[in-house]
């Protein structure tokens, strides 16, 4: 297991040139806006960024935390500034692009609160601390609902020093991070640093403004945003550092678009934030589209594949979370494919059913197959919506049963199993779906 020090440089908004082969152990170069490679490549740009199994939060529920001294009229209203760009971003257009990671559509500022702090050279583990004791005191709440996210920010005066060092006279590093510790009640909490970000905070951090992914010519507000923006897409979507991130660089997809700046409107308001990386524009542009700040070319979620020795049972499910925490015994295989949460015109319902005699789950969009439940099958819900015919974009989904081990299988991939081998049976063509990973 790599120590949490390494893990959480990776985490970092970093400002230090990357190393000829970057690994998860190294660090981004966060500092440098990101070349775009030639596109065509099977996968987009960036075969490498994958889901590997762990949990993300869906819907997040945050809590902006201002740490210091915000006393001041001008700090308040900068507070105040900056908890409505996280409820206008959360009620943009920016949030869809993270459905597809499994982090759901919207969500929502839980409350504004302000914590003195006279430390003005934290280490993460003082904002271990900080947290823990509001926890303790129940300033926020012990993080029992995994869609808590606590995003913290700093009063100008206040750095943070350690294998992160941002806002200090001397060895910045960062813009900003996220992390994540167990509570003294063995609970995960999800967090964010971002620091006041002033033109002195930048200038320690970067000698040449131009190969920075901050600037000077930008407002102090523009350059929160931003930073926030790429802490709360990663943070959301790699919680635990274990979910969305690719393999090869280990950069999660605030990093992949580190320092490529666009602006959001709701309402009145006009946000500067980072364009994120969409894994699905990347793939169906073959590169020509990466990093967006708009609706993504698709608004689909993810179908993620387990399989259970034990049980010799194969699952599908949308909900990213449902075997993160406690797997019961299947291990994650893969994105098999990408389904619409809602029906949109044209698709039509996935079911999904349960036989505990059998230890089998079983997806139909035929609901005379089994209606609302027989033959000791009972319906769990609607996994998702698909077609029943062939779309541009789309392939089939196939469907194979085993007799011999009692258990149905589901693959977009022909070559796995094509008309049938190893006591799996061919089916039928079940629906068509966006392909997977």
């Amino acid at each position: 297991m790599k120590k949490e020090a390494e893990l959480l440089m990776q985490e970092a908004i970093v400002k230090i040139p990357p190393s000829k082969n970057a690994t998860k152990q190294g660090v981004h170069p966060d500092t440098q806006k990101q070349k775009i490679t030639p596109g065509g490549a099977a996968g987009g740009n960036f075969p490498g960024f994958n889901y590997f199994g762990g949990p993300v939060v869906n819907t997040p529920q945050a809590y902006t935390i201002f740490l210091g001294d915000w006393s001041s009229a001008a700090n308040k209203k900068r507070a105040n500034r900056l908890t409505q760009f996280v409820i206008d971003m959360m009620h943009s257009d920016y949030m869809h692009i993270l459905t597809q990671y499994g982090c759901g559509t919207s969500g929502q500022v839980v409350k504004e609160l302000f914590i003195a702090n006279a430390n003005h050279n934290l280490s993460d583990a003082n904002i271990h601390a900080i947290l823990q004791n509001a926890i303790n005191s129940l300033t926020i709440p012990e993080p029992t609902n995994h869609s808590n996210i606590y995003m913290v920010f700093l009063d100008d005066n206040t750095g943070v020093k350690g294998s992160i060092t941002m806002c200090e006279k001397a060895s910045d590093n960062a813009f900003g991070y996220h992390n994540f510790f167990k509570t003294a009640a063995n609970n995960f909490c999800y967090y964010s640093v971002v620091p006041g970000l002033s033109d002195a905070c930048l200038k320690n951090t970067c000698s040449n403004d131009a190969s920075c992914s901050l600037h000077l010519g930008e407002t102090q507000e523009q350059r929160q945003t931003q930073v926030t923006s790429h802490e709360f897409s990663e943070m959301i979507s790699d919680p635990k550092l274990n979910a969305w991130f690719d393999k090869n660089s280990g950069n999660e997809n605030g990093d992949i678009c580190n320092g490529n700046a666009g602006t959001i409107t709701v309402g009145p308001n006009t946000w500067t934030v980072q364009k994120m990386y969409s894994k699905l524009d990347d793939m169906t542009s073959n590169g020509a589209v990466t990093c967006i700040t708009t609706l993504p070319s698709l608004s689909v979620v993810p179908l993620a594949r387990y399989w259970n020795p034990g049980a010799t049972d194969h699952f599908y499910t949308t909900n990213l979370n449902e075997l993160s925490y406690n797997n019961q015994g299947w291990g994650y295989e893969n994105i098999q494919c990408y389904l619409f949460a809602t029906q949109r015109p044209a698709t039509v319902p996935l079911y999904r059913y349960w036989n505990p005699g059998a230890t089998d789950h079983f997806y139909t969009t035929n609901w005379g197959e089994l209606g609302a439940g027989a033959h000791g099958w009972t319906l769990e819900s609607i996994q998702g919506y698909v077609y029943s015919v062939h779309v541009p974009g789309t392939v089939p989904l196939y469907r194979y049963w085993n007799a011999q081990s009692a258990d149905h299988f589901y693959t977009t991939n022909w070559a796995e199993l094509g008309t049938g081998a190893h006591g799996w049976a061919f089916e039928l063509v079940q629906c068509y779906v966006y392909p997977g990973i």
